[in-house]
């Protein structure tokens, strides 16, 4: 079982805490989710909230919003794991 440490002296290889590291990765997720709802209302229109496959849609868009944001961590070498 995963846990989490809360120590007040651990500070990443980037300086920041594990609390900090979280809140980002949060809000570059955040971003990826937005701008790929916004793609696809682009593309598709409003009405894509009422296609029953929406929820398949927002699945996989959530995943891919996962995967750009450790992508584009690691890129910019905010992360290094």
């Amino acid at each position: 079982m995963a846990r989490r440490r809360y120590r007040s002296n651990y500070v990443s290889r980037n300086g920041l805490t594990p609390s900090e590291n979280r809140a980002l990765g949060r809000q570059v997720w955040a971003l990826f989710m937005l701008l790929l709802i916004w793609g696809s209302i682009q593309i598709w229109g409003t009405d894509i909230f009422l296609k029953p496959w929406f929820d398949i849609l927002l699945f996989i868009i959530g995943e891919i919003a996962y995967r750009s944001t450790g992508w584009l961590l690691r890129f910019l070498r905010i992360w290094y794991y």
